[in-house]
């Protein structure tokens, strides 16, 4: 009798966990319908020459202006210091763009190296 009620317990408690748990994870926020009025639009064009690098927290960026000195690439702008991302230009008359991306990438120490993009709002 004592495992029946025991049981039956421990089965409450199981089922009510579970409600609270339940309900807890259906709560939805009900979020405004999106019109013209409150979406952003953006219209993003590449920068000619300019590409952005995140680096490894123990690289040094002349390092990677040392390995590149081929295609000129030089620091443009620090973008973060805490990051490690640059803004960094080449001569586009010494390598395609896309091939420079794919040689930093492989670089050690290369986190991320990507086209650098101007935003623009669009007016619409």
């Amino acid at each position: 009798m004592r495992k029946i009620i025991l049981f039956a317990c421990i089965l409450v408690f199981a089922c009510k966990t579970k409600k609270e748990t339940t309900s807890v994870e259906t709560k939805t926020e009900v979020l405004p319908e999106n019109t013209d009025d409150n979406i952003v639009k953006f219209e993003e064009e590449t920068i000619p020459s300019e590409i952005l690098v995140q680096l490894e927290s123990n690289i040094k960026i002349e390092d990677i202006e040392k390995i590149f000195a081929d295609f000129d690439l030089k620091v443009k702008k620090m973008v973060s210091k805490n990051l490690n991302i640059y803004n960094m230009i080449y001569d586009t008359s010494k390598i395609d763009g896309s091939q420079l991306i794919m040689k930093l990438q492989a670089t050690k120490g290369v986190i991320v190296a990507e086209f650098n993009q101007k935003i623009n709002l669009r007016n619409e």
